[in-house]
């Protein structure tokens, strides 16, 4: 659900970014994608390394 989230404000804002006409500066846009993309890369690697794993550790108890 938190990558549904982070992805959904990266489209946000880059739809925002393309359509508005306001101009923003380069910086502000870049920290906001990066930042939105840093968490969706971060969460995605907790949940791999969180909840995929715990079958093999399970596995690995049990024998």
């Amino acid at each position: 659900m938190a990558k549904v989230q982070f992805l959904s404000i990266l489209v946000h804002f880059v739809m925002w970014y393309m359509r508005s006409e306001c101009t923003t500066s380069l910086l502000s846009c870049f920290i906001v994608v990066f930042n939105a993309s840093l968490f969706i890369v971060l969460f995605g690697k907790f949940y791999k390394e969180s909840y995929t794993n715990k079958e093999k550790r399970r596995m690995a108890k049990d024998t």
